[in-house]
C-alpha cells in the first residue's frame, strides 16, 4: 500500500519513474572520460573492436559475432560508470578476465570486462561518472583496453544506441 501511494505522489508531482531511470540510470556515456576526444580521434584511434563484428576464437577457428565494443586505452585508465545502478557481479570470468556487470533496472545492464582492478565491489550502488575500475589486459585480451557491452532482457544491443538518444535529448528530440 505504501509503494502504491508513494507511485500516486510522484505522478501527482508531475514526474514519471522513466523520466528518473532516464535521468539517472540509463546507460548513455561512454565508459572512459572523452570530454577531450574528438568523435572522428575516437572512431580512429579509440575503438579497435566494433559491435557485431566476426570475429575467429584462437583455439579452434571458428567465427563469432563480437558483442560489445572494444575501446583501446592506456593501462590504468580510469573506467566510469555509464549509468547509475547496483553492481552484480565483480570477479573474474572465462575469457573476460577482470569483468563488472552494472545492473540499471527497465531489464538492462553494462558489462566492463579485461578490468586491470576494480574501484567498487559486488553490491555497490553507482552513479554514471563513478570511477568502476581500470583498463587492463586481463582474460583473453591482447592488449590493454576495455571490453564493453550493452545487454537489455539477456540480449546484447549496440551500445552507441543509448549515446545517440542522449545526444537528441540534449537538442531537444527523442526522434
Amino acid at each position: 500500500m505504501r509503494k502504491l501511494l508513494i507511485l500516486i505522489l510522484i505522478a501527482s508531482l508531475g514526474f514519471s519513474i522513466t523520466d528518473n531511470w532516464i535521468e539517472n540510470n540509463e546507460p548513455n556515456i561512454r565508459p572512459f572520460n572523452d570530454s577531450k576526444m574528438s568523435y572522428t580521434y575516437i572512431l580512429k584511434n579509440i575503438i579497435v573492436g566494433k559491435y557485431n563484428e566476426v570475429r575467429e576464437k584462437a583455439e579452434d577457428s571458428t567465427e563469432y559475432l563480437h558483442k560489445g565494443i572494444d575501446y583501446a586505452l592506456n593501462k590504468n585508465t580510469p573506467i566510469i560508470a555509464t549509468g547509475g545502478g547496483e553492481v552484480t557481479f565483480a570477479e573474474w570470468c572465462h575469457g573476460y578476465g577482470n569483468t563488472m556487470i552494472i545492473q540499471h533496472g527497465n531489464g538492462v545492464y553494462t558489462l566492463y570486462a579485461h578490468m586491470q582492478r576494480y574501484q567498487v565491489l559486488h553490491g555497490a550502488e553507482v552513479k554514471r561518472g563513478d570511477i568502476i575500475g581500470y583498463v587492463g589486459s586481463t582474460g583473453t585480451a591482447h592488449g590493454n583496453h576495455i571490453h564493453y557491452e550493452v545487454r537489455k532482457d539477456g540480449k546484447t544491443i549496440f551500445p552507441g544506441r543509448y549515446i545517440s538518444l542522449k545526444r537528441r535529448r540534449q537538442n531537444g528530440s527523442t526522434q
